[in-house]
């Protein structure tokens, strides 16, 4: 996608261990797998509005809902807000044939942003396997004028999960939307897209085999 002039997309990346070379030609492919039990909790994914999480094309797609909207100014009932913030932890499990570890080396997301001049909006988000404290993690800044679209894609090498039939995966998403030095009846807004806003890619390896006695 491509960024609005005056807004800033930057990607971030936070390794610890890096992911095993290329698997060699004669590897098994990839095993299927479905997503059961996605729990969300923050302020960016209220019940009313639940997130999602499925597969598509082998990618695993998160859709945030439309709780992911950062309003900063004057809003409709008067109320006047400086800096709004909105957060969501997104949980689910993979679930797959046994014998396998998944990591994730890539993370992509997209939104709209509604600044006006001396607004600023920040999207930070980032996607690992739990107990890993590795993988991508995306910055977005965005300063105001701006009306329209941004997006971000990020990549590192995180930890491998340990060997199983199924893993457990988090997704950390925040935006924020501040006045600064914008007019304060002004309405600044910055949202992720409720539909496939979030998008990982996975890596996958086969355990290696059990030790011979």
């Amino acid at each position: 996608m491509r960024l609005p002039r005056n807004l800033l997309a930057v990607a971030l990346g936070a390794a610890l261990l890096p992911v095993a070379a290329a698997a060699p030609a004669h590897a098994a492919a990839d095993p299927a797998f479905e997503i059961t039990e996605v729990q969300a909790t923050g302020t960016g994914c209220p019940k009313d509005s639940p997130a999602r999480a499925e597969v598509r094309d082998g990618r695993v797609v998160v859709s945030p809902g439309k709780g992911m909207s950062a309003l900063a100014g004057t809003r409709e009932n008067g109320v006047y807000v400086a800096r709004a913030v909105r957060a969501c932890q997104v949980g689910m499990k993979l679930v797959h044939a046994a014998g396998w570890q998944v990591s994730v080396p890539r993370l992509d997301a997209d939104g709209r942003a509604m600044l006006a001049g001396g607004a600023a909006g920040q999207f930070v988000a980032r996607a690992r396997p739990a107990g890993d404290v590795g993988g991508p993690e995306v910055e977005a800044r965005m300063a105001g004028p701006t009306w329209g679209g941004w997006g971000i894609g990020g990549t590192a090498p995180g930890r491998w999960s340990e060997c199983g039939a199924a893993h457990q995966l988090l997704v950390d998403a925040q935006v924020v939307a501040a006045v600064e030095t914008a007019d304060r009846e002004t309405q600044n807004v910055v949202r992720v897209n409720g539909d496939a806003g979030l998008r990982l890619d996975l890596a996958w390896r086969q355990c290696p085999s059990a030790p011979r006695g």
